[in-house]
């Protein structure tokens, strides 16, 4: 069975590992998590003639990575939130979307060229079949730079 896990960025700019979960709340506690309250956390969504008979009640989104191994959860960036790939780099390294990675592209009887790549979901997989010998280099939120790069043609 395929382990599930992600990662994302907390609000001190540190990675937390476990599974996320989108949370739907009334009532955000900015006391609680102030440095939360803002766009890269939190949604926030009007919603007219709720359950509660508010006429203009607002629902609040955000997301959370549960800890692996531990009860506790902690606020992250949505737009951080990456799946684990299943993967691992040459150096044991486990790869998760978002990871920029350089390795030997195989081009078939062409022979392999270095690479440097952005590891996205695309539909069917991470498509790390052609790739060999390669290793994490960064990734797109905190070495952006990196993303765009190649090494050959």
């Amino acid at each position: 069975m395929r382990e599930i896990k992600c990662r994302g960025l907390n609000v001190k700019g540190l990675w937390e590992y476990g599974y996320v979960v989108r949370e739907q709340f009334r009532g955000y506690d900015e006391t609680l998590y102030p440095e939360c309250n803002n766009g890269e956390f939190l949604t926030y969504e009007k919603v007219d003639g709720d359950v509660l008979g508010a006429d203009s009640a607002i629902i609040s989104y955000g997301y959370k990575i549960y800890r692996d191994g531990q009860q506790s959860s902690v606020w992250v960036r949505r737009d951080t939130i990456g799946q684990y790939t299943t993967h691992k780099d040459k150096n044991g390294e486990e790869i998760y979307e978002g990871d920029i990675i350089r390795g030997l592209h195989d081009f078939g009887p062409g022979g392999f060229s270095e690479r440097i790549r952005t590891i996205e979901w695309k539909g069917d997989g991470y498509m790390m079949n052609y790739w060999k010998d390669f290793e994490v280099i960064g990734n797109i939120y905190e070495d952006p730079e990196l993303a765009g790069t190649n090494v050959s043609s």
